[in-house]
């Protein structure tokens, strides 16, 4: 399969990301945690499906080959009638099990039902959904549930119940086959909503949500040890919050990203780290003027670094995928996903990045397109980062003016000058050198082919670029999408 290389601030992504699925729910296809990958290494996924208002159903596919190539999508939520399945997301245990958990609204007669259901895997396939919240008549939820998987193995959910006036964050986990009751977390009367929960290596659970008042939101915090804390606001600028994503390292560093407007009418999106108790200030990542930045999503390898995405739309609300990492410092801002047509929202990323780089999902689409045609679900893999870099790395928009192709291992580089020798070296998205070569001649038809990897060993998938240098002291830089 050709993998074109393209500038990333004009990157066609579609022919360096991978098709998962197709939906019709719109923009929010994806839960808060909709993948995982398991220690083989295959990617689980879900997604909602279909058109709203009726019969929208949670479906799940699994890929073997990286991402390439994926599962025909599998039907989790199986409702069928007059219901919508949305939500979803997914977690994986000890023992590679998967765990799925969305919001489910249905209608008996003239009466509406509003409810949390859970599945796992087995051989055989998707078990029969069960009820967890078991809410009361009348009440409603709309929001993503979050669920974590603890040292233990037990599945851990938290989840909003609204009412008339007042909304409230629910916790509830499984001991087994059995759901307990679930207990409130967040203090009435205040309308609390977007819950994200995630479990330290320490089995504390760390819950954040929002807290919205009458022209003010903050993000607030309770942890579980023996207890639920009580809740405090760990974020009250901006002004304005929501929409918080939690990532726990194996350091025990919890890690939050949310978006906010600081009063300007614009949102940007913002990171805070919990270290020793204590939570760091927030810093603005995305930091721009003039464009709406939202939907952020974090993850963390087993080294520390820290991987953030999030949406960015400008004034002709046309949206694209951003991306940046934290080692020792932050990195420059990279676009992972933008199109000409396409717009790109809600980036998902695969909670723990282990050694092998993120996985990062998201949802595309023509804006102009009928609405017959679909949106599309994408899947990225990204090239791990070290706190070691030979050079730094450059801005990638303007770095590339020809095509290049990458199969089956090998590279080619093209339009150079024939009887042209180069120096080439394949670096990350932090400036670490992957391999190198010397000597590479160009042919008379003006291209270098060149078998990339180190000591017989593939290049893992990612974002790459390739420096050429030559005995002139030429030289070039040229991004590399690797699948």
């Amino acid at each position: 399969m050709h993998i074109a290389l393209a500038l990333l601030c004009l990157l066609a992504y579609p022919d360096s990301a991978h098709v998962v699925g197709t939906s019709y729910y719109g923009s929010v296809a994806l839960g808060l945690r909709p993948a995982v990958r398991d220690s083989r290494g295959w990617l689980h996924v879900v997604y909602s499906k279909n058109w709203l208002p009726v019969e929208s159903e949670v479906y799940y596919s699994f890929s073997t080959d990286v991402g390439i190539s994926w599962s025909p999508p599998e039907n989790v939520s199986r409702d069928g009638g007059d219901t919508v399945s949305v939500n979803a997301t997914l977690a994986i245990d000890s023992h590679d099990a998967l765990h799925c958990v969305w919001f489910r609204q249905g209608w008996t007669g003239s009466q509406m039902s509003c409810d949390y259901y859970y599945s796992y895997k087995t051989d055989s396939g998707w078990t029969a959904p069960v009820n967890i919240s078991r809410m009361e008549a009348g009440s409603n939820a709309a929001e993503q549930p979050s669920v974590s998987v603890g040292q233990d193995d037990r599945i851990h959910v938290a989840f909003e119940l609204s009412r008339q006036s007042s909304c409230e964050v629910y916790y509830t986990r499984a001991d087994g086959d059995t759901w307990f009751t679930p207990v409130r977390v967040s203090a009435p009367p205040a309308w609390n909503e977007q819950p994200a929960l995630t479990v330290s290596t320490d089995s504390i659970l760390h819950l954040c949500w929002r807290i919205q008042g009458a022209d003010s939101a903050y993000i607030y915090y309770s942890r579980y040890d023996s207890a639920w804390s009580p809740p405090h606001a760990i974020a009250t600028c901006p002004s304005w919050a929501g929409w918080p994503c939690l990532a726990a390292g194996r350091d025990g560093t919890v890690h939050l990203g949310f978006e906010g407007d600081d009063g300007s009418g614009e949102t940007d999106v913002y990171y805070m780290s919990l270290r020793n108790g204590e939570w760091s200030n927030p810093v603005d990542l995305s930091n721009t003027w003039g464009r709406l930045s939202w939907s952020s999503a974090v993850a963390v390898d087993h080294a520390g670094t820290v991987y953030f995405c999030w949406s960015e739309e400008d004034s002709s609300y046309h949206s694209e995928i951003r991306y940046r990492w934290h080692t020792t410092d932050w990195s420059a801002t990279t676009v992972l996903a933008a199109d000409s047509v396409l717009n790109s929202w809600s980036p998902r990323f695969v909670e723990h990045a282990g050694n092998a780089g993120p996985d990062l999902f998201w949802v595309s689409r023509d804006p102009t397109g009928e609405p017959s045609v679909p949106y599309l679900i994408y899947y990225m893999k990204l090239s791990p980062v070290t706190s070691v870099t030979e050079s730094p790395m450059p801005r990638l928009a303007g770095r590339m003016t020809q095509p290049a192709t990458l199969s089956r291992g090998v590279l080619t580089l093209r339009c150079l000058r024939p009887g042209e020798s180069y120096r080439l070296r394949l670096l990350d998205v932090c400036g670490r050198v992957v391999c190198t070569r010397s000597g590479a001649v160009v042919a008379p038809d003006g291209s270098i082919r060149w078998t990339v990897g180190r000591r017989g060993r593939v290049v893992p998938g990612g974002v790459y670029t390739v420096v050429a240098a030559t005995l002139r002291s030429a030289s070039f830089r040229r991004v590399v999408i690797v699948p």
